[in-house]
């Protein structure tokens, strides 16, 4: 029971936000922080057509050891029959800028050596438990429509971002 438990969990460590304000290089369109359209600004990609801002991301990341004080955990321990479980203790938000990252830009689909990695079979690009197979790292993309933010050294700015799914935390810009 406690293992079927544990793996309803696997796979639930995904967190969906991106920066909104100031517009992205992907928000040609100026979106922004639109009500509940915090992921629909896309990019073209090659074979994925225009893939949305909340999927450039770095998939199965993990960490070793927790670094985030308890009292910022957005979701707790679970106790089953008399058992606590720390589902979360390798995720990239329990220890924050110490998990492994393909690209600081984001890799569309999140998996850009396959799923799992080293994958060969190009027929389905859809990975379990999230986002897809050899997408370009954000980096390699061309905007020709990115917008541009100019601020004034010193000024005080707004600046946003959105997030579409709480996972129990997982952001990262």
């Amino acid at each position: 029971k406690l293992l079927l438990l544990l793996l309803c969990y696997l796979g639930e460590g995904y967190g969906h936000a991106n920066m909104v304000l100031p517009h992205t290089w992907h928000d040609e369109h100026r979106i922004g922080m639109q009500s509940g359209r915090q992921c629909h600004a896309t990019t073209p990609v090659d074979q994925h057509g225009k893939v949305g801002v909340c999927l450039f991301f770095t998939n199965y990341t993990f960490v070793e050891e927790v670094t985030l004080d308890e009292s910022y955990r957005t979701y707790q321990n679970i106790n089953y029959e008399g058992v606590e479980i720390d589902f979360t203790r390798h995720n990239p938000w329990r220890s924050p800028g110490a998990a492994y990252i393909h690209s600081p830009c984001g890799v569309a689909g999140g998996n850009p050596y396959g799923c799992p990695e080293g994958e060969q079979d190009m027929s389905t690009h859809k990975c379990p438990g999230g986002g897809f197979s050899y997408g370009p790292f954000g980096e390699t993309l061309n905007y020709p429509e990115a917008p541009v933010t100019e601020w004034k050294r010193g000024s005080v700015e707004e600046a946003a971002w959105g997030i579409i799914a709480n996972h129990g935390g997982g952001y990262s810009y």
